[in-house]
């Protein structure tokens, strides 16, 4: 377009080029002898009703210069030169007809110009998006504008009169559309009142409107065609305010015909279109605080307290601030807290006030507790009075033979530790081998199935809490809602956090193999707190097992610097907190014989767990077995072949559980005898392993449980022996005890000096004692000294792995899954800060070795796989990497009341949850 004005007759004189271009047509068909396809008068009548439906880029060229509207121009005094004065201030002046007119159904995404002419009118022009905000006008300066759709022009800021954006035109327009002033439409916390049927649809148009000016505005400032900050402000911010108040007319009307689950939708689609830190959303919150409190005043009403507790726990974990519920539900949580309260005391009076023998008032004091325990479990007190009256207060017994030193899921070491960590902490998804449906990983924390993901899964969470660190245990007194600890939902926060120190190479949390492929984990959807998804940087042929870590709170570690995150696991070991079913009761945390776990108040699954509390007790072995036969325990772990087969003998069940642990003797790599590879040598081929199994392990002592070969099996590298991994070609016949007295003399040799050793091994278990007195004897036979050394096991794992203060030492790994992967005992520790991981030999994998591994990780083949690990048993054999011994199986004791439960050969009570103690008429 040219620069130069055109007189306004100029566009009523020029002919319509689409008529022209229509009759041209119709004449051409008509002369044609035998008219073509696109004569035809059916494709001309086609073609007629197209064209006049488009507008061409011919006629947009010749529209650019008109006007808006056929009005009169401003007013404006010729003789006196314009102030200066801010681009769009005179907006708000605007007739309403000047937005109004040559808008169809959808709007022109470009501004109008007010040009000034000499003479005092002027007329406007349509620019294209102002990138920058124009400032106070200058009125010699001159400005530049691209015209709509396309040329240039410069204007002096006298000329100008006034911008009219394109998104201040969409505001007009949606206010008209729903019959409401834009000033009123856009002020901040404004529902619109929608009375009507009618008034509803006008304002449904009106936010249809309002969405388009937003995405195209966005759209603009994604491709550069709005740089000012400003604009955000100025325009932006009143178009989504305008929206939210339609949107909470209209929630309003929802909530008014008591539509809660659409109300709660339409919502959620606002917080998902607008994000969850736009101001905006303040009142939506509120909302949202109202439709949940309000649903649970019905609950509550109807005594489905379950429910009311439910939706509380969903809008506190949905809400900005999970302590911040809203007036509706914070009444409804007072109610219910009152209501506890209410028949807690009530319970206390009848127990207090009458003597235990009376059966009747006993009974009517734990209905009491039942009623409290219904309507607010996590009422102060609770567990203890219904544990005081053991009314349906189930507690399961369990004897081993030592208790956990810590409770960090990161440094498990022992059963009993595994065990433990596993009542409080889940993962996203667990390992099950139940036998009957085959070995698998199923949901744990995860809701429903893990979505496929390209290296990676997808996984939704539950909406639910982690306990308070400190819960109060004072048997009297209410608690109100002032006094309740705050509450910390879990969300992606806490799987993030927990993948951070797992990554992090300077915390005593670190896995190298979560490290070595870059485990990430994002945010799910946009917003979204409750979703995750877990990447891998490379492929890996079972994500899952990478992905089956215990979460951690976000919060316990939160603002702690990277020297204090140790500490904090440390602290987090003697007072856990997780969302499995159970809880360490604080008060039992540091008992020297003795570790309770009550039943979790905040735990997600409803009703559950049904054993209320579970107690690891320490017992001597023979005491164990005196307590178990009198009845007072339920379970007992670690039992010697001697006290298995007497428990057999008196007809009680005996499992054995084959656990996938391997037993051998580690070298200590750091010490200079122990890296000759004929010394290591001499002492594999020394061990006779099965005449030691036999006497001092293997009796088949099961009664009723499925039969097996053997209980315990001698070993050749570092699989168990019913393992896909281990190698079958190498079998004990390979071990050959004549060889080992010429291993010895060559390292003798070489090292030049007598081939004295100490063996560390843990005090209190007989059977173990005995083997290494059989190994030190073996080991003797061929020329090797072996110094026995005993040690308690509250100093044998620092000694282990701390100090490394042994030559060998008799130690176990157990797989945590049927990956099988060997990568924790073989790869090094941190320089410089030691070893706290499970390489307690300090040994550095030879090229091989490390190429080996490398396949594994790389490979999804199971075939590969299959072989790779088969040449690192070959390769852990021939070079004695380590010293295998064998795999042994642990008898445990069930007592009657526990029925036919199925124990879990890694963590024991997995899904303990859903047992019921057995209570004998």
């Amino acid at each position: 377009m040219s620069d130069r004005p055109r007189p306004d007759s100029a566009a009523t004189n020029r002919p319509n080029r689409r008529a022209v271009l229509l009759a041209v047509l119709v004449a051409a068909s008509l002369a044609a002898p035998r008219p073509c396809l696109a004569c035809r008068p059916d494709v001309i009548t086609r073609l007629a009703a197209l064209m006049l439906a488009q507008r061409s880029k011919l006629d947009e060229e010749e529209e650019e210069s008109e006007p808006p509207t056929k009005r009169s121009p401003p007013q404006t005094a010729p003789s006196k030169a314009p102030s200066p004065k801010k681009a769009g201030s005179a907006i708000e002046g605007l007739p309403p007809e000047v937005a109004g007119e040559r808008q169809g159904p959808r709007e022109e995404v470009c501004d109008w110009l007010y040009r000034r002419s000499e003479g005092g009118g002027g007329g406007w022009v349509r620019i294209r998006l102002l990138s920058e905000d124009l400032g106070t006008l200058q009125g010699g300066q001159r400005y530049e504008f691209a015209l709509y759709p396309r040329g240039r022009q410069a204007l002096l800021g006298s000329e100008i009169g006034q911008v009219d954006y394109y998104e201040h035109r969409m505001l007009l327009r949606a206010a008209r559309t729903a019959g409401i002033p834009a000033d009123d439409l856009s002020k901040p916390d404004a529902p619109v009142a929608l009375a009507d049927a009618q008034a509803l649809r006008a304002a449904g148009a009106a936010d249809a409107l309002l969405r388009m000016a937003v995405s195209e505005h966005d759209s603009a400032v994604q491709r550069g065609l709005r740089h000012s900050a400003a604009f955000r402000d100025r325009l932006r911010r009143p178009l989504i305010q305008a929206r939210v108040n339609l949107r909470l007319g209209m929630i309003d009307a929802m909530l008014a015909r008591s539509e809660y689950s659409r109300a709660l939708a339409a919502c959620d689609r606002l917080i998902a279109e607008l994000g969850r830190d736009e101001p905006a959303l303040v009142p939506v919150h509120r909302r949202v605080q109202r439709i949940y409190g309000l649903q649970a005043r019905q609950a509550a009403r109807s005594r489905d307290y379950a429910r009311a507790r439910d939706l509380l726990g969903e809008l506190a974990g949905r809400s900005p601030d999970p302590n911040d519920l809203g007036p509706e539900a914070t009444a409804v949580r007072s109610e219910l807290i009152a209501l506890a309260s209410a028949s807690y005391r009530e319970g206390e009076r009848l127990r207090t006030s009458a003597p235990a023998e009376d059966a009747a008032t006993m009974r009517a004091a734990a209905a009491k507790f039942d009623e409290a325990a219904r309507i607010w479990p996590r009422l102060p007190g609770l567990e203890r009075a219904q544990q005081l009256l053991r009314a349906k207060y189930q507690v399961l017994r369990c004897a081993y033979p030592e208790l956990p030193r810590t409770l960090c899921p990161f440094w498990c070491r022992t059963p009993v530790e595994r065990h433990a960590v596993a009542l409080m902490c889940e993962g996203l998804v667990r390992w099950v081998d139940d036998g009957d449906e085959g070995a698998r990983y199923e949901p744990q924390l995860a809701e429903g199935r893990p979505q496929p993901l390209a290296r990676g899964r997808r996984f939704e969470l539950p909406h639910c809490f982690w306990p308070a660190q400190e819960p109060r245990s004072a048997a009297q007194g209410d608690q109100t809602p002032q006094d309740a600890p705050p509450l910390y939902p879990l969300t992606s926060e806490d799987v993030r956090r927990t993948v951070r120190l797992l990554r992090d190479p300077h915390v005593l949390g670190y896995s190298p193999l979560h490290a070595d492929l870059q485990v990430t984990v994002l945010e799910g959807e946009q917003h979204d707190r409750f979703a995750v998804r877990i990447t891998l940087k490379e492929d890996y042929w079972q994500p899952l097992a990478l992905m089956s870590f215990p979460v951690l709170p976000d919060h316990f570690f939160a603002g702690a610097s990277a020297e204090d995150l140790d500490r904090r696991l440390e602290a987090f070991g003697r007072n856990p907190i997780g969302t499995g079913p159970y809880r360490l009761w604080p008060e039992d945390r540091d008992h020297p014989t003795r570790r309770r776990f009550v039943a979790n108040p905040d735990y997600r699954k409803r009703d559950l767990p049904r054993i209320r509390e579970i107690v690891f007790e320490r017992f001597e072995p023979i005491k164990a077995v005196e307590a178990f036969l009198q009845g007072d325990l339920d379970l007992v772990y670690g039992l010697s072949q001697e006290h298995a087969r007497q428990l057999v003998q008196q007809g009680k069940r005996v499992v054995a559980l084959a656990t996938p642990t391997v037993w051998f003797l580690a070298p200590n790599y750091t010490r200079p005898a122990m890296r000759n590879e004929n010394l290591r040598l001499a002492i594999l081929h020394a061990i006779r392993r099965d005449e030691i199994l036999a006497q001092h392990f293997n009796a088949a002592i099961r009664r009723g449980e499925p039969e097996r070969k053997r209980d315990h099996e001698a070993l050749t590298g570092p699989y168990p022996r019913d393992a896909w991994a281990y190698h079958p070609e190498i079998t004990l016949d390979r071990i050959d005890p004549a060889r080992a007295k010429a291993l010895a003399a060559r390292a003798r040799d070489e090292l030049r000096r007598p081939l004295e050793l100490e063996l560390l091994y843990p005090a209190g278990q007989a059977d173990i004692e005995r083997a290494c007195a059989s190994i030190e004897r073996h080991v003797r036979e061929a020329g090797i000294a072996l110094r026995l050394t005993r040690e308690e096991s509250e100093t044998f794992y620092a000694r282990a792995l701390e100090r490394r203060d042994f030559d060998l030492v008799y130690w176990n790994h157990c797989y945590p899954d049927t990956t099988y992967w060997i990568g924790p005992l073989v790869q090094p520790g941190l320089p410089g800060r030691g070893w706290r991981g499970w390489n307690v030999m300090g040994y550095e994998p030879d090229n091989e070795l490390a190429a080996l591994l490398h396949e594994v990780r790389q490979h999804k083949s199971f075939e590969a796989i299959r072989k790779s690990t088969r040449a690192i048993h070959e390769h852990v054999f021939r070079r004695a990497v380590l010293i295998p011994l064998w795999q042994l199986s642990t008898y445990v004791a069930v007592g009657e009341r526990l029925g036919k439960v199925r124990l879990d050969p890694l963590v024991l009570l997995g899904g303990v949850e859903h047992w019921n103690l057995q209570v004998s008429p």
